[in-house]
């Protein structure tokens, strides 16, 4: 039962980021009025949703690591950035700002649920 309500919690979240990402890359001018805002308020809501899927999730299955849970959000931002850096320097991508939205917020959702992964299957078992 754990297991299909931590799945259900992934997607769910998944679907969050996802769609947020594409309202955002469109509508970011209703919301920001100076340049590097759209991607500060978005990193922000990010982090916050992340810090609540992680919050959701330790309630599912008890986790009691609270370390896991503070760092591991701003690690996911930290990674996002550098492999979103790594992307368009490779792959010789224009950096408009809905595209920079968009990688970055497939990247982010990606980043988060693999980091998590290990630590939502351990302690699933475990319970």
């Amino acid at each position: 039962m754990k297991e299909k309500a931590i799945l259900l919690a992934i997607l769910l979240y998944i679907t969050f980021i996802l769609m947020f990402t594409w309202y955002w890359s469109f509508n970011y001018h209703k919301y920001t009025h100076f340049k590097g805002d759209e991607s500060f308020y978005f990193v922000k809501i990010l982090v916050f949703s992340n810090y609540l899927f992680l919050i959701v999730a330790k309630y599912i299955i008890r986790f009691k690591g609270i370390l896991a849970l503070i760092w591991l959000p701003l690690l996911n931002v930290l990674l996002s950035v550098l492999a979103g850096l790594v992307l368009f320097l490779s792959l010789n991508i224009g950096g408009t700002t809905v595209g920079m939205i968009k990688l970055y917020g497939v990247l982010f959702a990606l980043i988060s649920i693999l980091s998590a992964w290990p630590i939502l299957k351990k302690m699933s078992v475990a319970v």
